[in-house]
């Protein structure tokens, strides 16, 4: 899996930064946690960003295998510096 940040108003990934994420598909509960690419970007108040999660980008070379993940929580915190 890969995970980036996504700018809601422009729909563009923050940096042109995607990070593969390693997850194991056996059916049981797991839980990952690591730091993304680092981004740099200027957000205004009030403008929102999401956590993308996509099984295949252009910048990596990634040949998904089938399977199916659930969340049941995600969380994300984001450095800002005023």
């Amino acid at each position: 899996m890969l995970a980036q940040v996504v700018d809601d108003s422009t729909g563009k990934v923050l940096g042109n930064q995607i990070t593969p994420v390693e997850l194991v598909l056996d059916g049981a509960p797991h839980t990952v946690t690591g730091p993304l690419e680092i981004i740099v970007a200027t957000v205004g108040a009030g403008q929102k960003l999401t956590l993308q999660l996509v099984a295949q980008s252009v910048l990596y070379d990634t040949f998904p295998v089938g399977g199916s993940v659930t969340f049941s929580k995600v969380s994300v915190s984001l450095p800002t510096v005023r």
